[in-house]
Formats: C-alpha cells, sequence, structure tokens
C-alpha cells in the first residue's frame, strides 16, 4: 500500500513532535565540576543553590536556567 502525501505528513508531525520535546529536554543536562558552584533558577526562582558537583537537570530555557561560576 502507498502512502499518500497527507498520510506521510501526519506520520512525520507525530514523529518531529516527541523527538524536539526529547531534544528540548535533554539540552536541560548540566554538568557542575568539584571547583565550581551552580545556582539553579526555574521561572527566575532559585530552586537550587551551591549545586552538589555532578550531573544534574533542570527545566530547560525559557522555563529555567542554570549559573555555573568557577570558585576557585
Amino acid at each position: 500500500m502507498v502512502a499518500t502525501s497527507s498520510t506521510a505528513n501526519r506520520r512525520l508531525r507525530r514523529l518531529i513532535a516527541p523527538v524536539a520535546l526529547t531534544l528540548w529536554a535533554a539540552s536541560g543536562l548540566y554538568s557542575v565540576q568539584s571547583d565550581e558552584s551552580a545556582v539553579a533558577f526555574v521561572l527566575g526562582r532559585i530552586v537550587g543553590r551551591d549545586v552538589l558537583p555532578g550531573i544534574h537537570w533542570n527545566a530547560p530555557r525559557p522555563i529555567g536556567r542554570v549559573v555555573v561560576e568557577k570558585t576557585t
């Protein structure tokens, strides 16, 4: 059975939305090294102060952001 153009477009849209959402969510991953300090914000409010070293997740932009600074 040959897929019509509209059927192919629907399938493509159903595939693109979850992939785009996954990539956006994955962009919230960040790492803090042992000589760094981080502060995590969500909707402009601090949700994590002095984040410990390691790999973390915070809501990606425009919902959240993370500020990582060297401490030494």
